[in-house]
Protein backbone atom coordinates (compact mmCIF):
# COMPACT_ATOMS: atom_id res chain seq x y z
CA UNK A 1 0.00 0.00 0.00
CA UNK A 2 1.40 3.42 -0.98
CA UNK A 3 2.30 5.67 1.93
CA UNK A 4 0.78 9.14 2.54
CA UNK A 5 3.91 10.96 1.36
CA UNK A 6 3.80 9.18 -1.99
CA UNK A 7 0.10 9.95 -2.42
CA UNK A 8 0.64 13.63 -1.65
CA UNK A 9 3.49 13.80 -4.18
CA UNK A 10 1.34 12.10 -6.82
CA UNK A 11 -1.51 14.52 -6.10
CA UNK A 12 0.78 17.54 -6.47
CA UNK A 13 2.08 16.21 -9.79
CA UNK A 14 -1.47 15.92 -11.14
CA UNK A 15 -2.28 19.42 -9.89
CA UNK A 16 0.76 20.74 -11.73
CA UNK A 17 -0.25 18.91 -14.92
CA UNK A 18 -3.76 20.32 -14.70
CA UNK A 19 -2.41 23.83 -14.13
CA UNK A 20 -0.14 23.50 -17.18
CA UNK A 21 -3.10 22.32 -19.27
CA UNK A 22 -5.18 25.28 -18.18
CA UNK A 23 -2.28 27.62 -18.94
CA UNK A 24 -1.81 26.09 -22.40
CA UNK A 25 -5.55 26.41 -23.09
CA UNK A 26 -5.51 30.08 -22.05
CA UNK A 27 -2.47 30.75 -24.21
CA UNK A 28 -4.17 29.14 -27.18
CA UNK A 29 -7.32 31.19 -26.64
CA UNK A 30 -5.26 34.35 -26.29
CA UNK A 31 -3.48 33.84 -29.62
CA UNK A 32 -5.30 35.94 -32.21
CA UNK A 33 -5.64 35.80 -35.97
CA UNK A 34 -6.31 39.14 -37.61
CA UNK A 35 -8.37 39.77 -40.73
CA UNK A 36 -6.60 39.98 -44.07
CA UNK A 37 -7.55 41.98 -47.14
CA UNK A 38 -9.56 39.98 -49.67
CA UNK A 39 -7.45 39.20 -52.72
CA UNK A 40 -8.75 40.22 -56.14
CA UNK A 41 -10.60 37.51 -58.00
CA UNK A 42 -12.26 37.52 -61.45
CA UNK A 43 -15.33 35.79 -60.00
CA UNK A 44 -15.86 38.10 -57.02
CA UNK A 45 -17.80 40.73 -58.97
CA UNK A 46 -20.05 38.01 -60.36
CA UNK A 47 -21.02 36.94 -56.83
CA UNK A 48 -21.58 40.55 -55.79
CA UNK A 49 -23.96 41.01 -58.73
CA UNK A 50 -25.72 37.76 -57.82
CA UNK A 51 -26.13 38.98 -54.26
CA UNK A 52 -27.66 42.26 -55.40
CA UNK A 53 -30.12 40.42 -57.64
CA UNK A 54 -31.12 38.07 -54.84
CA UNK A 55 -31.66 40.95 -52.42
CA UNK A 56 -33.94 42.71 -54.90
CA UNK A 57 -35.96 39.57 -55.61
CA UNK A 58 -36.46 38.35 -52.05
CA UNK A 59 -40.00 38.26 -50.65
CA UNK A 60 -41.61 36.61 -47.64
CA UNK A 61 -41.99 33.51 -49.81
CA UNK A 62 -38.19 33.26 -50.14
CA UNK A 63 -38.08 31.99 -46.57
CA UNK A 64 -39.85 28.67 -46.06
CA UNK A 65 -42.91 29.04 -43.86
CA UNK A 66 -41.37 27.35 -40.86
CA UNK A 67 -40.51 28.53 -37.40
CA UNK A 68 -37.08 29.89 -38.30
CA UNK A 69 -38.28 32.89 -40.31
CA UNK A 70 -36.64 35.47 -38.03
CA UNK A 71 -33.27 33.69 -38.15
CA UNK A 72 -32.97 34.08 -41.91
CA UNK A 73 -34.78 37.40 -42.29
CA UNK A 74 -32.21 38.90 -39.90
CA UNK A 75 -29.34 37.52 -42.01
CA UNK A 76 -30.82 38.91 -45.22
CA UNK A 77 -31.24 42.37 -43.69
CA UNK A 78 -27.71 42.27 -42.27
CA UNK A 79 -26.00 41.56 -45.59
CA UNK A 80 -28.24 43.02 -48.30
CA UNK A 81 -27.48 46.61 -49.43
CA UNK A 82 -31.10 47.51 -48.61
CA UNK A 83 -32.98 45.39 -46.05
CA UNK A 84 -35.60 43.30 -47.90
CA UNK A 85 -37.68 42.48 -44.81
CA UNK A 86 -39.63 44.47 -42.23
CA UNK A 87 -38.26 42.74 -39.18
CA UNK A 88 -40.12 44.99 -36.79
CA UNK A 89 -42.87 42.41 -37.31
CA UNK A 90 -40.90 40.00 -35.11
CA UNK A 91 -40.80 42.43 -32.18
CA UNK A 92 -44.30 42.02 -30.77
CA UNK A 93 -43.64 44.24 -27.75
CA UNK A 94 -40.57 46.40 -26.94
CA UNK A 95 -37.61 44.02 -26.82
CA UNK A 96 -39.76 40.88 -27.14
CA UNK A 97 -38.61 39.03 -30.25
CA UNK A 98 -40.50 36.12 -31.80
CA UNK A 99 -39.52 33.53 -34.37
CA UNK A 100 -42.70 34.22 -36.30
CA UNK A 101 -44.59 37.31 -37.43
CA UNK A 102 -48.09 38.18 -36.31
CA UNK A 103 -50.55 36.53 -36.39
CA UNK A 104 -48.66 33.76 -34.61
CA UNK A 105 -48.81 30.60 -36.69
CA UNK A 106 -45.68 29.03 -35.25
CA UNK A 107 -46.03 28.56 -31.49
CA UNK A 108 -47.50 26.36 -30.13
CA UNK A 109 -48.91 24.70 -33.25
CA UNK A 110 -45.64 23.92 -35.05
CA UNK A 111 -42.93 24.79 -32.56
CA UNK A 112 -42.13 24.03 -28.93
CA UNK A 113 -41.09 27.63 -28.25
CA UNK A 114 -41.98 31.11 -29.48
CA UNK A 115 -38.35 32.28 -29.55
CA UNK A 116 -34.88 30.75 -29.66
CA UNK A 117 -31.20 31.66 -29.29
CA UNK A 118 -30.84 31.15 -33.06
CA UNK A 119 -32.74 34.28 -33.96
CA UNK A 120 -30.57 36.39 -31.66
CA UNK A 121 -27.28 35.12 -33.13
CA UNK A 122 -28.39 36.39 -36.53
CA UNK A 123 -30.11 39.47 -35.06
CA UNK A 124 -26.72 40.56 -33.68
CA UNK A 125 -25.51 40.90 -37.25
CA UNK A 126 -28.55 42.94 -38.27
CA UNK A 127 -28.15 45.23 -35.24
CA UNK A 128 -24.46 45.67 -36.04
CA UNK A 129 -24.98 46.47 -39.73
CA UNK A 130 -27.76 48.96 -38.93
CA UNK A 131 -25.86 50.35 -35.90
CA UNK A 132 -29.16 49.82 -34.08
CA UNK A 133 -28.13 50.46 -30.47
CA UNK A 134 -31.73 51.24 -29.51
CA UNK A 135 -32.95 47.85 -30.71
CA UNK A 136 -30.20 46.10 -28.77
CA UNK A 137 -31.07 48.08 -25.64
CA UNK A 138 -34.75 47.16 -25.92
CA UNK A 139 -33.88 43.49 -26.18
CA UNK A 140 -31.41 43.55 -23.29
CA UNK A 141 -33.95 45.39 -21.14
CA UNK A 142 -36.60 42.78 -21.84
CA UNK A 143 -34.22 39.87 -21.22
CA UNK A 144 -32.82 41.37 -18.01
CA UNK A 145 -36.37 41.47 -16.67
CA UNK A 146 -37.08 37.86 -17.58
CA UNK A 147 -33.92 36.13 -16.29
CA UNK A 148 -32.67 35.91 -19.89
CA UNK A 149 -35.63 33.79 -21.00
CA UNK A 150 -36.75 35.13 -24.37
CA UNK A 151 -40.33 33.86 -24.37
CA UNK A 152 -42.72 30.98 -23.84
CA UNK A 153 -41.58 27.39 -24.03
CA UNK A 154 -39.15 25.10 -22.17
CA UNK A 155 -36.24 27.03 -20.70
CA UNK A 156 -33.83 24.66 -22.45
CA UNK A 157 -35.08 26.19 -25.71
CA UNK A 158 -35.72 29.78 -24.62
CA UNK A 159 -32.80 30.63 -22.34
CA UNK A 160 -30.26 32.95 -23.98
CA UNK A 161 -28.01 33.49 -20.97
CA UNK A 162 -25.14 31.84 -22.86
CA UNK A 163 -25.37 34.65 -25.42
CA UNK A 164 -24.91 37.37 -22.79
CA UNK A 165 -21.21 37.89 -23.67
CA UNK A 166 -22.22 38.65 -27.26
CA UNK A 167 -24.93 41.08 -26.12
CA UNK A 168 -22.37 42.83 -23.93
CA UNK A 169 -19.74 42.88 -26.67
CA UNK A 170 -22.15 44.53 -29.09
CA UNK A 171 -23.21 47.00 -26.41
CA UNK A 172 -19.53 47.85 -25.87
CA UNK A 173 -19.18 48.39 -29.62
CA UNK A 174 -21.99 50.92 -29.52
CA UNK A 175 -20.08 52.74 -26.78
CA UNK A 176 -22.63 52.16 -24.06
CA UNK A 177 -20.51 50.09 -21.69
CA UNK A 178 -16.92 49.57 -20.66
CA UNK A 179 -17.02 45.81 -21.23
CA UNK A 180 -14.37 44.66 -23.67
CA UNK A 181 -15.53 42.43 -26.51
CA UNK A 182 -12.69 40.08 -25.60
CA UNK A 183 -14.78 38.95 -22.61
CA UNK A 184 -16.55 36.68 -25.13
CA UNK A 185 -13.55 34.41 -25.77
CA UNK A 186 -15.36 31.10 -25.24
CA UNK A 187 -17.06 29.32 -28.11
CA UNK A 188 -20.82 29.76 -28.05
CA UNK A 189 -22.36 26.31 -27.64
CA UNK A 190 -25.30 25.51 -29.88
CA UNK A 191 -26.73 22.60 -31.84
CA UNK A 192 -25.79 24.06 -35.22
CA UNK A 193 -22.27 24.55 -36.53
CA UNK A 194 -23.37 27.44 -38.73
CA UNK A 195 -24.71 29.36 -35.75
CA UNK A 196 -21.40 28.83 -33.94
CA UNK A 197 -19.64 30.11 -37.07
CA UNK A 198 -21.93 33.16 -37.11
CA UNK A 199 -21.10 33.91 -33.47
CA UNK A 200 -17.40 33.71 -34.39
CA UNK A 201 -18.06 35.96 -37.38
CA UNK A 202 -19.71 38.52 -35.10
CA UNK A 203 -16.53 38.68 -33.02
CA UNK A 204 -14.55 39.08 -36.23
CA UNK A 205 -16.75 41.98 -37.31
CA UNK A 206 -16.42 43.62 -33.89
CA UNK A 207 -12.71 43.04 -33.26
CA UNK A 208 -11.12 42.43 -36.65
CA UNK A 209 -9.74 39.13 -35.36
CA UNK A 210 -10.59 35.77 -33.80
CA UNK A 211 -8.65 33.47 -31.48
CA UNK A 212 -6.99 30.13 -32.19
CA UNK A 213 -9.80 28.10 -30.62
CA UNK A 214 -12.30 29.75 -32.94
CA UNK A 215 -10.11 29.19 -36.00
CA UNK A 216 -9.64 25.55 -34.99
CA UNK A 217 -13.42 25.13 -34.81
CA UNK A 218 -13.88 26.62 -38.27
CA UNK A 219 -11.21 24.35 -39.74
CA UNK A 220 -12.58 21.25 -38.00
CA UNK A 221 -16.17 21.89 -39.15
CA UNK A 222 -15.29 23.08 -42.65
CA UNK A 223 -17.62 21.38 -45.13
CA UNK A 224 -16.15 23.03 -48.20
CA UNK A 225 -18.97 25.57 -48.44
CA UNK A 226 -18.60 29.31 -48.65
CA UNK A 227 -19.40 30.08 -45.00
CA UNK A 228 -16.48 28.14 -43.53
CA UNK A 229 -14.11 28.59 -46.47
CA UNK A 230 -14.84 32.31 -46.49
CA UNK A 231 -14.31 32.82 -42.75
CA UNK A 232 -11.09 30.79 -42.70
CA UNK A 233 -9.66 32.74 -45.63
CA UNK A 234 -10.56 36.02 -43.91
CA UNK A 235 -8.02 35.34 -41.17
CA UNK A 236 -5.46 33.32 -43.11
CA UNK A 237 -4.36 34.87 -46.39
CA UNK A 238 -7.41 36.65 -47.83
CA UNK A 239 -7.51 34.27 -50.80
CA UNK A 240 -11.20 33.53 -51.32
CA UNK A 241 -10.76 31.30 -54.38
CA UNK A 242 -12.08 28.17 -52.64
CA UNK A 243 -15.12 29.97 -51.23
CA UNK A 244 -15.90 31.55 -54.58
CA UNK A 245 -15.53 28.22 -56.36
CA UNK A 246 -18.13 26.69 -54.05
CA UNK A 247 -20.55 29.51 -54.84
CA UNK A 248 -20.97 28.31 -58.41
CA UNK A 249 -23.86 26.30 -57.00
CA UNK A 250 -25.95 29.50 -56.87
CA UNK A 251 -27.64 30.48 -60.18
CA UNK A 252 -26.81 33.82 -61.80
CA UNK A 253 -30.20 34.98 -63.09
CA UNK A 254 -32.81 33.82 -60.55
CA UNK A 255 -33.30 33.01 -56.90
CA UNK A 256 -32.15 29.47 -56.08
CA UNK A 257 -34.85 27.06 -55.03
CA UNK A 258 -34.90 24.77 -52.02
CA UNK A 259 -35.61 25.09 -48.33
CA UNK A 260 -32.26 23.95 -46.91
CA UNK A 261 -28.57 24.48 -47.56
CA UNK A 262 -25.70 22.09 -46.83
CA UNK A 263 -27.57 20.37 -44.04
CA UNK A 264 -29.03 23.49 -42.44
CA UNK A 265 -32.76 22.85 -42.58
CA UNK A 266 -34.92 25.86 -43.48
CA UNK A 267 -31.90 27.87 -44.66
CA UNK A 268 -32.85 29.62 -47.92
CA UNK A 269 -29.96 29.22 -50.39
CA UNK A 270 -30.49 32.82 -51.55
CA UNK A 271 -29.89 34.16 -48.05
CA UNK A 272 -26.80 31.98 -47.65
CA UNK A 273 -25.33 33.34 -50.88
CA UNK A 274 -25.87 36.87 -49.61
CA UNK A 275 -24.26 35.97 -46.28
CA UNK A 276 -21.25 34.41 -48.04
CA UNK A 277 -20.84 37.48 -50.24
CA UNK A 278 -20.76 39.60 -47.08
CA UNK A 279 -18.13 37.34 -45.53
CA UNK A 280 -15.94 37.37 -48.63
CA UNK A 281 -16.13 41.11 -49.23
CA UNK A 282 -15.33 41.90 -45.62
CA UNK A 283 -18.58 43.20 -44.15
Amino acid sequence: MRDAKFLITEFLIWVAIAALAVFAFMQLAACSHEEKETKDSPTLNSEIEKSRLYCKEMTDDTIEKRCDRATFAHLANAFCPSPPFDNSRHEWAPGEFHRDIEPNTCFPADSKSECSPDLFITKFHEWLTAEDAAGLDRSMGYLAGSDWICGEGPSALTSVIHLKPLFLSLKAHFGKSLIDAQDADALIKTHNKYLVALSIYLKMRLNGKINSLELAFLEDQNDGGCVFEGLIARVKDGDQARALESMKEFPKDKLPGGDSWRGWGSAPPAVMQVLCTGIITGM
